[in-house]
């Protein structure tokens, strides 16, 4: 399972990380704890931004209700899948019903695929998948509709959306959380 790493040198985020690493049957030679540069990044960008105007520009208010940032990562119609497209869609219904039922909640939402990745009939692309993926986004178009809901699109920094967010949650299986929580952020994954 460990098999793939086999680098001379690996670089860690942290310490227990390395450890962790260590206890498993590999080839690595030397290990580098050095932080994690997208951690540093959050913290840099939360330096140079100003939270006010951005959740202005985002919301209609800047005053209000606690702002969470939803990362989600890749979906796919795959035996082995990690996550499929009932699972996101399910999700993403779940993140609807919250935002209807708890208005102390303002919702970032940042997708990791722009909606054309989950419809394309293209064989190439692995997340498509045309049916499965119009009913995702169905549910995309019904919380972009909602008032405490920004959807952002692929051009939107990470980093920023973390740094003004009260709180970072991520689905499935992605590293948002890691980095977030890196910068001693709120984080879930």
């Amino acid at each position: 399972f460990w098999s793939y790493e086999n680098a001379d040198h690996f670089i860690a985020p942290c310490r227990p990380l390395v450890d962790y690493y260590r206890r498993h049957r590999q080839t690595i030679r030397h290990y580098h704890d050095v932080g994690n540069l997208w951690s540093q990044a959050i913290l840099e960008t939360a330096h140079c931004v100003n939270r006010t105007e951005i959740l202005r520009r985002w919301f209609s208010s800047v005053e209000g209700p606690k702002v969470v940032a939803w990362f989600d990562s890749s979906f796919m119609e795959a035996r082995h899948a990690p996550s499929t497209f009932r699972e996101a869609t399910d999700w993403y219904a779940d993140l609807r019903r919250l935002a209807d039922e708890d208005p102390r909640l303002r919702m970032v939402i940042k997708p990791s695929k722009e909606a054309v990745y989950y419809v394309a009939d293209d064989p190439g692309q692995q997340w498509s998948h045309p049916r499965a993926g119009r009913r995702l986004l169905e549910v995309w178009e019904a919380l972009k509709n909602h008032p405490r809901v920004r959807f952002l699109d692929r051009r939107t920094d990470p980093s920023l959306v973390i740094a003004v967010s009260d709180l970072t949650i991520t689905f499935p299986y992605t590293s948002v959380s890691a980095e977030a929580l890196g910068a001693r952020r709120r984080a879930i994954w």
